[in-house]
């Protein structure tokens, strides 16, 4: 070696400038001899926000846990039918007053207007529908047509 001193920032490997720049920082810490002022804490003016009253946040109500259920299908109706025969007791205007069989049950057809009226005695083929479940009547009746 030609009189290179073996550190790795000498100036025979051109690596000078970091070790310059650190004596310069040392440099400058080192000169001064008065502590860093630290600024008092000065003590906060209410603001009219503060000043104000503050409501006191009321806890929410706990809720009971929600169970997932499906949801509820409209009720239909649901009936049983009978097949018998109806037979015309009386006539009204716009009604007759019936009889089914089996069962031995009265009851009063309604007739829109221009029906013939039948006799008393006529029977008809019918349908008692019976509610099963839903939101419906008791029970309808429906004729089919004559019985012969």
């Amino acid at each position: 070696m030609t009189g290179c001193l073996p550190r790795p920032y000498s100036s025979c490997h051109g690596k000078v400038l970091p070790l310059m720049l650190g004596l310069a920082l040392l440099a400058g810490c080192a000169g001064q001899t008065t502590p860093p002022v630290i600024p008092e804490p000065q003590a906060e003016t209410p603001t009219f926000e503060d000043m104000q009253p503050t409501p006191e946040a009321e806890a929410p109500e706990p809720k009971p846990p929600t169970r997932k259920t499906k949801p509820k299908q409209k009720e239909t109706c649901v009936f049983r039918p009978l097949k018998g025969v109806a037979e015309v007791l009386e006539t009204y205007p716009r009604q007759w007053l019936m009889n089914f069989y089996p069962g031995d049950l009265e009851f009063i057809y309604p007739t829109p207007p221009g029906t013939p009226s039948p006799q008393p005695g006529e029977e008809f083929r019918a349908i008692r529908y019976k509610k099963y479940s839903g939101p419906c009547p008791e029970e309808f009746y429906e004729l089919m047509g004559p019985l012969h």
